[in-house]
């Protein structure tokens, strides 16, 4: 049987690429989703007060603990962030390596590090990017409010657009990051497949497509993330019509 070994509080030292992957974490919510996890309270309580073997704690700990991690941080995430941050969340979490998860943890709960604020991502007139999407896509919504043009897309594509707002924010707020552009490319895999998926589920494919109403048609015309930041607007609007 291993007995935690308690000591003062570990010290940790973060490299100037983790200190700004921890603040890139935490814009998402790694403070919130940690104070309200369930199921983790030993593993925290190892990587707070336990000593550290000399071979590594991130090679100490099997699979199981890294299922309750992972199954931890995930539940939290879904449950207490706004609907795009906890895709960034997650996302961010299976883009680094298990050793790294387990020093940012560490960091967080040493209080050595200052936490940046957590503001939940909601694309409304707050929202950087909603001006422009405004002026850019509004007339377009109201022509596919009229045809009756769907709100509840595919489930993937309904995941992109949610997550679009989360991505736009951190793209502004952390530009330059070198896991931004891989967040991009996965949001932009994300929303295609979901494309794809809402034609498929009748029976059809986007290349065969030919919309007869104006609104449709320029939903065809468009691709990548203007695709995914017109159906945002499109939810937004008619949202604020119902």
């Amino acid at each position: 049987m291993n007995i935690i070994n308690l000591t003062p509080p570990n010290t940790v030292r973060l490299t100037a690429e983790e200190t700004q992957l921890l603040d890139l974490w935490h814009a998402c919510g790694l403070g919130v989703v940690l104070e309200k996890a369930h199921g983790m309270d030993p593993i925290l309580l190892f990587l707070r007060y336990g000593a550290e073997p000399k071979h590594g704690f991130a090679y100490s700990l099997g699979h199981p603990y890294f299922a309750l991690v992972k199954r931890g941080l995930y539940q939290s995430a879904m449950r207490n962030l706004s609907r795009g941050d906890a895709w960034s969340f997650v996302w961010i979490y299976r883009n680094m390596p298990y050793r790294t998860v387990l020093k940012l943890l560490q960091a967080t709960m040493s209080s050595e590090y200052e936490q940046p604020q957590y503001i939940p991502c909601m694309y409304d007139d707050g929202h950087l990017s909603f001006a422009e999407n405004e002026a850019k896509w509004d007339r377009y919504c109201t022509m596919l409010a009229l045809e009756g043009f769907p709100v509840h897309l595919s489930h993937a594509l309904t995941r992109a657009v949610d997550w679009l707002s989360s991505y736009e924010i951190l793209n502004d707020r952390f530009a330059g990051h070198p896991l931004l552009p891989k967040m991009r490319q996965s949001l932009l895999r994300l929303g295609n497949r979901g494309h794809h998926d809402l034609f498929e589920a009748f029976g059809h494919t986007p290349s065969k497509m030919a919309p007869h109403t104006a609104g449709a048609r320029k939903y065809m015309s468009v691709k990548g993330l203007e695709r995914l930041a017109m159906m945002r607007h499109h939810a937004y609007r008619s949202k604020d019509t119902d």
